[in-house]
């Protein structure tokens, strides 16, 4: 379903609304949000535009030329904002997560609002409810405030150290981090300095006809690296605020059917399904067409609008980017 010209996070996968849609609405929910800069590939203008007009919203973009993960996207923002608003602290999401309980976000992105204006960058750490090898993790240190120190910062371990992670209060790193501008900089400048150097050389980019700003050809000399092990495994200012509000990485179908409402029989359906006998089921049909699954229990059945079908046991949902390969 997700491919180059239309990824996931434009998907109306959710009660009708992408992901991108429910990141926007959850952002101006926060107290004190004046405006929203969205950084995204120039192919994607088009969606971006149209989901911004479907919830009567306005935003600033920025448009790389070619994408290079999310270090040199949050670079390219932050040195944007550190000329039109030197003073602000910004709120950085990912376009592709699910988060349902927009109050209970926004009551945490406040809590971290005064470390961040005292130099700190503060991410959001979600208690973990199983082992997930799917997420990176925090080891909280000690408190002050709303937000605690950070002992460790790691990317996404295997299921043993997982569990172990668990069971040592480590957090869920949810991608959310809350800072100045004008300390992000600093901190990707001392971390990685070329991606800073190449975002810098991308600005100020050159205006579309419909106000976009298209980043300079330089963007693409960016190192293509996350801000997690650009800055975040590395910087001596992290922060975390614990929370436990629900969040889900939307990284697979099984994590689409935990953001969908479930029957009393543990079945997630979208579109016109006939579910006989079945337990623990997830279905997603666009549109004209019709499924019926009788007697099966966890496991998922896509049918893309083209037709394609996939049907995979739920614990193996993050296999399916080998049959995706398979079909391209």
């Amino acid at each position: 379903m997700s491919t180059p010209s239309l990824p996931k996070q434009f998907l109306q996968l959710i009660d009708g609304q992408s992901t991108f849609q429910m990141a926007v609405e959850r952002a101006f929910g926060i107290a004190g949000v004046k405006s929203m800069l969205v950084v995204s590939n120039s192919q994607h203008l088009g969606h971006i535009e149209d989901q911004l007009c479907g919830l009567k919203r306005q935003a600033e973009i920025l448009l790389e030329p070619s994408g290079r993960n999310s270090a040199p996207a949050i670079a390219a923002a932050c040195a944007h904002l550190a000329e039109t608003a030197p003073d602000a602290v910004a709120v950085f999401m990912s376009a592709d997560h699910s988060i349902p309980d927009e109050a209970a976000f926004a009551q945490a992105v406040e809590c971290a609002v005064e470390s961040a204006l005292g130099g700190r960058i503060v991410t959001l750490g979600l208690r973990p409810s199983f082992p997930s090898t799917a997420y990176g993790y925090i080891l909280p240190g000690e408190a002050s405030g709303a937000a605690h120190g950070v002992q460790a910062f790691v990317e996404k371990p295997d299921i043993e150290t997982a569990t172990r992670y668990v069971n040592d209060g480590y957090l869920w790193n949810s991608g959310t981090f809350v800072a100045k501008p004008t300390t992000f900089l600093a901190e990707i400048a001392i971390h990685a300095p070329l991606v800073l150097a190449a975002a810098r050389a991308a600005l100020p980019g050159r205006p579309t006809d419909n106000g976009a700003i298209e980043l300079g050809s330089a963007f693409g000399a960016a190192p293509s690296i996350s801000i997690d092990h650009a800055v975040m495994e590395k910087t001596l200012l992290a922060s975390v605020v614990p929370a436990s509000f629900e969040w889900a990485d939307v990284g697979d179908w099984g994590a689409v059917k935990g953001a969908v409402a479930i029957d009393s029989a543990g079945n997630a359906v979208t579109g016109d399904a006939l579910m006989i006998e079945s337990t623990n089921c997830f279905v997603n049909v666009p549109a004209g067409s019709r499924v019926a699954l009788i007697g099966v229990k966890d496991i998922a059945v896509v049918v893309s609008p083209d037709g394609s079908i996939l049907i995979c046991d739920l614990a193996n949902t993050q296999s399916v980017q080998k049959a995706a390969d398979h079909f391209s």
